[in-house]
């Protein structure tokens, strides 16, 4: 597998609000972006996004899990799944 930085993101530029198809943890999911996520981008040296799945319920204090993601791993912007 070639490296991260080797790697061409298929979704250059994702807006904050939107929902795209991602990969987390070798599973597909969509959902709207959350936020950017700072530390992680700084540490890794590109952008990490944090997503929400839809298809996830809201736990007893009505939050949802979020999953950080790289860019790399946004698949499309289409409901694909």
């Amino acid at each position: 597998m070639a490296k991260k930085k080797d790697r061409v993101p298929i979704i250059k530029n994702p807006k904050i609000g939107k929902s795209y198809t991602f990969m987390f943890a070798g599973s597909e999911m969509y959902g709207p972006i959350i936020r950017v996520s700072e530390s992680l981008t700084k540490q890794y040296g590109y952008n990490y996004y944090w997503f929400n799945n839809i298809e996830d319920s809201p736990n007893e204090r009505g939050k949802m899990m979020t999953y950080p993601v790289s860019i790399y791993d946004i698949l499309s912007n289409s409901r694909d799944v």
